[in-house]
């Protein structure tokens, strides 16, 4: 039985394998309940930078083609399926799915990739918002009802940590909207596009800076049906406590889920498999 989406589950996996313990995941949380009604799916990774995923910073290719197949598994067809990331303006995205091995990975998949910073740019208001009234945003944002948002386990300089919600900025235009009331803003956009299910990859993670930090193996996977929740439980896990998050703190006040783990239903022993990540300061939005 599926936990309605707004209770929150999360499933922890250990495994050292960002392919199959990825995969193992998304069966273990029954992910295919959630997608069950969308009609185009969006799937959202990491390429913030061109480092290598053995880095910390950026996703791993095999992680990317495990939601894809994980999709066609639920039922949808190849051409209702897309890739796409822009990552930071000074470097070529399309230059990054190249040399980081992204089409060599989904090679024979069929599914589209696609540089979300070349994409049209449409302005987007949001209702009800605490800083983010509108919003320049990549047209894929908007032709797809359904989003995985596939990041890395990773601190970050300002925003204390970097997860699933804050992964949606990909698809901001111009990005340096987001500088100033960043905690805020992260919360209006995913107010307006909510990913729809949430997986971290956390077998290699980041600590002290989000795009030169250093290497930690926590050697887990997370997913969830629930941004607020799944980037609550990936938090923790690096020794960050939610309620230190001010994005979490406010998403929970404004109705997106909980980021009290006392009321997530969590799969996994969480409290054995916490690492204490080192934080930084400075960095970028």
């Amino acid at each position: 039985e599926t936990v309605p989406e707004q209770h929150g589950r999360v499933v922890v996996l250990q495994t050292n394998d960002p392919y199959g313990g990825v995969l193992k995941a998304l069966r273990m949380l029954n992910g295919c309940e959630y997608l069950k009604g969308k009609r185009r799916l969006l799937i959202k990774p990491n390429f913030v930078t061109d480092d290598s995923p053995q880095t910390g910073i950026t996703s791993h290719p095999t992680t990317v083609r495990a939601c894809c197949e994980y999709a066609l598994e639920c039922g949808f067809k190849k051409e209702r399926i897309m890739v796409g990331e822009g990552g930071i303006a000074h470097i070529d995205t399309t230059q990054t799915f190249h040399s980081l091995g992204l089409y060599k990975e989904l090679e024979g998949i069929g599914i589209d990739v696609v540089d979300l910073n070349r994409e049209d740019r449409l302005t987007v208001k949001i209702d009800g918002a605490l800083a983010l009234d509108e919003v320049g945003i990549s047209r894929p944002y908007l032709t797809h009802d359904g989003i995985i948002s596939c990041t890395k386990l990773k601190i970050h300089s300002i925003a204390m940590t970097t997860l699933c919600m804050k992964n949606m900025l990909g698809g901001v235009r111009p990005k340096n909207l987001m500088h100033y009331r960043l905690h805020e803003k992260i919360v209006d956009l995913n107010r307006r596009f909510p990913p729809t299910l949430c997986v971290i990859e956390g077998v290699i993670g980041c600590q002290s800076y989000e795009t030169s930090g250093d290497v930690v193996r926590s050697n887990l996977v997370v997913v969830g049906n629930n941004m607020v929740a799944t980037d609550a439980v990936g938090s923790y896990l690096m020794g960050v406590e939610p309620s230190e998050v001010p994005y979490l703190v406010l998403a929970e006040e404004n109705g997106l889920g909980t980021c009290d783990l006392s009321q997530i239903d969590i799969v996994g022993d969480i409290h054995s498999l916490r690492k204490e990540y080192r934080r930084g300061g400075g960095g970028i939005y």
